[in-house]
Protein backbone atom coordinates (compact mmCIF):
# COMPACT_ATOMS: atom_id res chain seq x y z
CA UNK A 1 0.00 0.00 0.00
CA UNK A 2 1.36 3.37 -1.04
CA UNK A 3 0.61 5.51 1.99
CA UNK A 4 1.80 8.61 0.21
CA UNK A 5 -0.96 8.21 -2.39
CA UNK A 6 -3.77 8.04 0.16
CA UNK A 7 -5.85 11.25 0.33
CA UNK A 8 -5.55 13.22 3.54
CA UNK A 9 -8.55 14.69 5.25
CA UNK A 10 -8.38 18.47 5.16
CA UNK A 11 -7.63 20.12 8.46
CA UNK A 12 -10.63 21.97 9.92
CA UNK A 13 -10.50 25.66 9.16
CA UNK A 14 -10.38 27.73 12.34
CA UNK A 15 -11.32 31.38 12.15
CA UNK A 16 -8.57 33.69 13.22
CA UNK A 17 -8.56 34.70 16.88
CA UNK A 18 -11.73 32.69 17.57
CA UNK A 19 -10.24 30.59 20.34
CA UNK A 20 -10.41 32.02 23.88
CA UNK A 21 -6.62 31.67 24.05
CA UNK A 22 -6.19 33.80 20.95
CA UNK A 23 -8.92 36.36 21.56
CA UNK A 24 -8.17 40.03 21.11
CA UNK A 25 -7.81 40.84 24.82
CA UNK A 26 -5.71 37.73 25.34
CA UNK A 27 -3.35 38.84 22.58
CA UNK A 28 -3.14 42.31 24.13
CA UNK A 29 -2.03 40.64 27.37
CA UNK A 30 0.54 38.53 25.52
CA UNK A 31 1.97 41.52 23.72
CA UNK A 32 2.00 43.57 26.92
CA UNK A 33 3.96 40.84 28.71
CA UNK A 34 6.41 40.76 25.81
CA UNK A 35 6.80 44.54 25.85
CA UNK A 36 7.47 44.38 29.58
CA UNK A 37 10.14 41.70 29.07
CA UNK A 38 11.77 43.76 26.31
CA UNK A 39 11.79 46.82 28.56
CA UNK A 40 13.34 44.75 31.38
CA UNK A 41 16.03 43.38 29.05
CA UNK A 42 16.77 46.78 27.55
CA UNK A 43 15.96 49.24 30.34
CA UNK A 44 18.24 52.01 29.09
CA UNK A 45 15.54 54.42 27.93
CA UNK A 46 13.35 53.85 30.98
CA UNK A 47 16.27 54.36 33.35
CA UNK A 48 17.30 57.48 31.45
CA UNK A 49 13.85 58.96 31.92
CA UNK A 50 13.81 58.08 35.62
CA UNK A 51 17.38 59.32 36.18
CA UNK A 52 16.83 62.61 34.36
CA UNK A 53 13.55 63.38 36.13
CA UNK A 54 15.08 64.30 39.52
CA UNK A 55 17.85 66.26 37.77
CA UNK A 56 15.36 68.40 35.86
CA UNK A 57 13.16 68.64 38.97
CA UNK A 58 16.08 69.98 41.02
CA UNK A 59 16.97 72.50 38.28
CA UNK A 60 13.37 73.74 38.19
CA UNK A 61 13.28 73.72 41.98
CA UNK A 62 16.38 75.92 42.17
CA UNK A 63 15.03 78.34 39.56
CA UNK A 64 11.59 78.54 41.19
CA UNK A 65 12.77 77.92 44.76
CA UNK A 66 10.34 78.47 47.64
CA UNK A 67 7.78 80.60 45.83
CA UNK A 68 6.04 83.15 48.02
CA UNK A 69 2.55 84.62 47.77
CA UNK A 70 3.73 87.96 46.45
CA UNK A 71 3.16 89.02 42.83
CA UNK A 72 6.46 87.50 41.67
CA UNK A 73 5.71 84.15 43.27
CA UNK A 74 2.22 84.15 41.79
CA UNK A 75 3.50 84.73 38.26
CA UNK A 76 6.30 82.20 38.65
CA UNK A 77 3.80 79.51 39.57
CA UNK A 78 2.10 80.14 36.24
CA UNK A 79 5.34 79.63 34.31
CA UNK A 80 6.44 76.67 36.42
CA UNK A 81 3.36 74.60 35.63
CA UNK A 82 3.67 75.30 31.91
CA UNK A 83 7.37 74.40 31.89
CA UNK A 84 6.74 71.20 33.84
CA UNK A 85 4.07 70.13 31.34
CA UNK A 86 6.32 71.03 28.41
CA UNK A 87 9.20 68.97 29.83
CA UNK A 88 6.99 65.90 30.18
CA UNK A 89 5.59 66.37 26.66
CA UNK A 90 9.06 66.60 25.15
CA UNK A 91 10.07 63.45 26.98
CA UNK A 92 7.11 61.68 25.41
CA UNK A 93 8.60 62.15 21.95
CA UNK A 94 11.09 59.37 22.75
CA UNK A 95 8.26 56.94 21.95
CA UNK A 96 9.01 57.28 18.22
CA UNK A 97 12.33 55.49 18.69
CA UNK A 98 10.59 52.68 20.59
CA UNK A 99 8.09 52.27 17.74
CA UNK A 100 10.88 52.07 15.19
CA UNK A 101 12.69 49.44 17.26
CA UNK A 102 9.64 47.18 17.40
CA UNK A 103 8.59 47.66 13.77
CA UNK A 104 10.23 44.47 12.41
CA UNK A 105 8.63 42.17 15.00
CA UNK A 106 5.24 43.81 14.51
CA UNK A 107 5.46 43.33 10.73
CA UNK A 108 6.29 39.63 11.11
CA UNK A 109 3.36 39.10 13.46
CA UNK A 110 0.92 40.83 11.13
CA UNK A 111 2.07 38.70 8.17
CA UNK A 112 1.78 35.47 10.18
CA UNK A 113 -1.68 36.35 11.45
CA UNK A 114 -0.59 36.28 15.09
CA UNK A 115 -1.39 39.94 15.68
CA UNK A 116 -5.05 41.01 15.71
CA UNK A 117 -5.56 44.59 14.49
CA UNK A 118 -4.51 47.10 17.14
CA UNK A 119 -3.57 44.57 19.83
CA UNK A 120 0.19 45.14 19.65
CA UNK A 121 -0.27 48.92 19.46
CA UNK A 122 -2.46 49.00 22.58
CA UNK A 123 -0.04 46.77 24.48
CA UNK A 124 2.89 49.02 23.53
CA UNK A 125 0.94 52.10 24.61
CA UNK A 126 0.06 50.59 28.01
CA UNK A 127 3.59 49.45 28.87
CA UNK A 128 5.10 52.69 27.58
CA UNK A 129 2.68 54.71 29.72
CA UNK A 130 3.46 52.78 32.91
CA UNK A 131 7.23 52.45 32.56
CA UNK A 132 8.25 55.60 30.69
CA UNK A 133 5.57 58.16 31.56
CA UNK A 134 3.96 57.41 34.92
CA UNK A 135 7.14 56.32 36.74
CA UNK A 136 9.30 59.35 35.75
CA UNK A 137 6.45 61.73 36.60
CA UNK A 138 6.17 60.07 40.02
CA UNK A 139 9.85 60.87 40.65
CA UNK A 140 9.61 64.40 39.25
CA UNK A 141 6.47 65.63 41.01
CA UNK A 142 7.30 65.50 44.76
CA UNK A 143 10.74 67.06 44.25
CA UNK A 144 9.27 70.05 42.40
CA UNK A 145 6.46 70.52 44.92
CA UNK A 146 8.88 70.39 47.83
CA UNK A 147 11.57 72.70 46.44
CA UNK A 148 9.16 75.24 44.99
CA UNK A 149 7.07 75.48 48.14
CA UNK A 150 3.84 74.58 46.38
CA UNK A 151 0.68 73.41 48.09
CA UNK A 152 1.32 69.96 49.54
CA UNK A 153 -0.94 67.10 50.53
CA UNK A 154 -2.12 63.97 48.81
CA UNK A 155 -4.73 65.52 46.52
CA UNK A 156 -2.56 68.34 45.04
CA UNK A 157 0.37 65.95 44.61
CA UNK A 158 -1.74 63.33 42.86
CA UNK A 159 -3.31 66.02 40.65
CA UNK A 160 0.06 67.30 39.46
CA UNK A 161 1.39 63.76 39.01
CA UNK A 162 -1.67 62.67 37.01
CA UNK A 163 -1.50 65.76 34.80
CA UNK A 164 2.20 65.40 34.00
CA UNK A 165 1.99 61.63 33.38
CA UNK A 166 -1.02 62.09 31.10
CA UNK A 167 0.70 64.86 29.12
CA UNK A 168 3.68 62.56 28.52
CA UNK A 169 1.37 59.71 27.52
CA UNK A 170 -0.54 61.85 25.01
CA UNK A 171 2.69 63.14 23.49
CA UNK A 172 4.02 59.59 23.18
CA UNK A 173 0.78 58.39 21.53
CA UNK A 174 0.91 61.23 19.01
CA UNK A 175 4.49 60.33 18.11
CA UNK A 176 3.72 56.63 17.67
CA UNK A 177 0.58 57.37 15.63
CA UNK A 178 2.61 59.57 13.31
CA UNK A 179 5.13 56.73 12.94
CA UNK A 180 2.45 54.12 12.18
CA UNK A 181 1.01 56.39 9.47
CA UNK A 182 4.24 57.63 7.86
CA UNK A 183 6.66 54.75 8.64
CA UNK A 184 9.38 57.38 8.74
CA UNK A 185 10.99 58.52 11.98
CA UNK A 186 11.81 61.98 10.65
CA UNK A 187 8.26 62.68 9.53
CA UNK A 188 6.87 61.22 12.76
CA UNK A 189 9.06 63.45 14.93
CA UNK A 190 8.18 66.50 12.83
CA UNK A 191 4.44 65.82 13.09
CA UNK A 192 4.64 65.24 16.84
CA UNK A 193 6.63 68.45 17.38
CA UNK A 194 4.15 70.45 15.30
CA UNK A 195 1.20 69.12 17.32
CA UNK A 196 3.08 69.92 20.52
CA UNK A 197 3.86 73.45 19.30
CA UNK A 198 0.18 74.12 18.63
CA UNK A 199 -0.77 72.63 22.01
CA UNK A 200 1.75 74.86 23.80
CA UNK A 201 0.57 77.92 21.85
CA UNK A 202 -2.85 77.40 23.40
CA UNK A 203 -1.32 76.10 26.60
CA UNK A 204 -2.72 78.60 29.03
CA UNK A 205 -0.72 81.82 28.84
CA UNK A 206 -3.12 83.10 26.19
CA UNK A 207 -6.41 84.34 27.58
CA UNK A 208 -9.70 85.14 25.93
CA UNK A 209 -10.60 87.78 28.51
CA UNK A 210 -11.16 91.08 26.71
CA UNK A 211 -10.04 89.64 23.36
CA UNK A 212 -11.47 90.69 20.02
CA UNK A 213 -14.19 88.48 18.57
CA UNK A 214 -11.91 86.79 16.00
CA UNK A 215 -9.29 86.09 18.65
CA UNK A 216 -11.93 84.73 21.01
CA UNK A 217 -13.16 82.34 18.29
CA UNK A 218 -9.63 81.09 17.68
CA UNK A 219 -9.20 80.61 21.41
CA UNK A 220 -11.91 77.94 21.32
CA UNK A 221 -9.14 75.69 19.95
CA UNK A 222 -7.68 75.87 23.43
CA UNK A 223 -10.20 73.25 24.52
CA UNK A 224 -8.42 70.70 22.30
CA UNK A 225 -4.99 71.38 23.81
CA UNK A 226 -3.81 68.72 26.24
CA UNK A 227 -1.16 71.13 27.53
CA UNK A 228 -3.88 73.67 28.36
CA UNK A 229 -6.03 71.27 30.37
CA UNK A 230 -3.02 69.93 32.30
CA UNK A 231 -1.84 73.47 33.05
CA UNK A 232 -5.35 74.61 34.01
CA UNK A 233 -5.88 71.64 36.35
CA UNK A 234 -2.56 72.26 38.12
CA UNK A 235 -3.31 75.99 38.39
CA UNK A 236 -6.76 75.41 39.89
CA UNK A 237 -5.41 72.81 42.31
CA UNK A 238 -2.61 75.13 43.46
CA UNK A 239 -4.42 78.45 43.73
CA UNK A 240 -7.50 77.01 45.42
CA UNK A 241 -5.22 75.91 48.25
CA UNK A 242 -3.27 79.14 48.70
CA UNK A 243 -3.88 81.73 51.42
CA UNK A 244 -4.67 85.32 50.51
CA UNK A 245 -2.17 86.57 47.93
CA UNK A 246 -0.42 89.90 48.31
CA UNK A 247 -0.94 91.83 45.06
CA UNK A 248 1.76 94.49 45.33
CA UNK A 249 2.94 95.81 41.94
CA UNK A 250 5.58 98.52 42.00
CA UNK A 251 4.11 102.00 42.27
CA UNK A 252 0.72 100.72 43.35
CA UNK A 253 1.07 102.18 46.83
CA UNK A 254 0.57 99.27 49.19
CA UNK A 255 -0.57 95.73 48.69
CA UNK A 256 -4.03 94.34 48.15
CA UNK A 257 -5.00 90.95 49.49
CA UNK A 258 -6.51 88.75 46.79
CA UNK A 259 -7.76 85.20 46.92
CA UNK A 260 -6.36 82.55 44.61
CA UNK A 261 -9.76 82.45 42.94
CA UNK A 262 -9.43 86.10 41.90
CA UNK A 263 -6.11 85.38 40.23
CA UNK A 264 -7.52 82.34 38.43
CA UNK A 265 -10.26 84.50 36.94
CA UNK A 266 -7.62 86.66 35.24
CA UNK A 267 -6.76 83.60 33.13
CA UNK A 268 -10.36 82.69 32.50
CA UNK A 269 -10.16 79.70 34.86
CA UNK A 270 -13.07 78.61 37.00
CA UNK A 271 -11.96 77.49 40.49
CA UNK A 272 -14.68 74.84 40.48
CA UNK A 273 -13.66 73.17 37.23
CA UNK A 274 -10.74 71.04 38.38
CA UNK A 275 -12.70 67.89 37.55
CA UNK A 276 -13.68 69.30 34.15
CA UNK A 277 -10.07 69.87 33.15
CA UNK A 278 -8.98 66.46 34.44
CA UNK A 279 -11.82 64.78 32.54
CA UNK A 280 -10.96 66.69 29.36
CA UNK A 281 -7.30 65.72 29.70
CA UNK A 282 -8.25 62.08 30.20
CA UNK A 283 -10.58 62.24 27.21
CA UNK A 284 -7.84 63.64 24.98
CA UNK A 285 -5.53 60.85 26.17
CA UNK A 286 -8.18 58.25 25.36
CA UNK A 287 -8.68 59.65 21.88
CA UNK A 288 -4.91 59.74 21.30
CA UNK A 289 -4.52 56.08 22.29
CA UNK A 290 -7.57 55.10 20.20
CA UNK A 291 -6.10 56.80 17.12
CA UNK A 292 -2.84 54.97 17.77
CA UNK A 293 -4.62 51.61 17.92
CA UNK A 294 -6.62 52.33 14.76
CA UNK A 295 -3.53 53.51 12.90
Amino acid sequence: INLAALPLAPAPALPRYSSPRTGWLYRVGVFAARELRVTAREPGLMLSHIALSPVVAVVMGVVYYDLDVELTGIQNRTGLFLMAALYQALGGLSAVGMAVRGAAAAARERESGLSPPGAAALAAALIDAVCLRVAPAAVFTPIVLLLCGLVGGAKPTLTVWACLATVATVSASIGRTAWYVSRDAGHANLAAVMVLAVAVTFGGLLTRAGAATATADIMELQQASYIYHAWAAMMVSEFNGLPLLNFNPEGFGGGVKLSGRAYLSAYGLDPGELGVHLAALGGIAGVAVLLEVVA
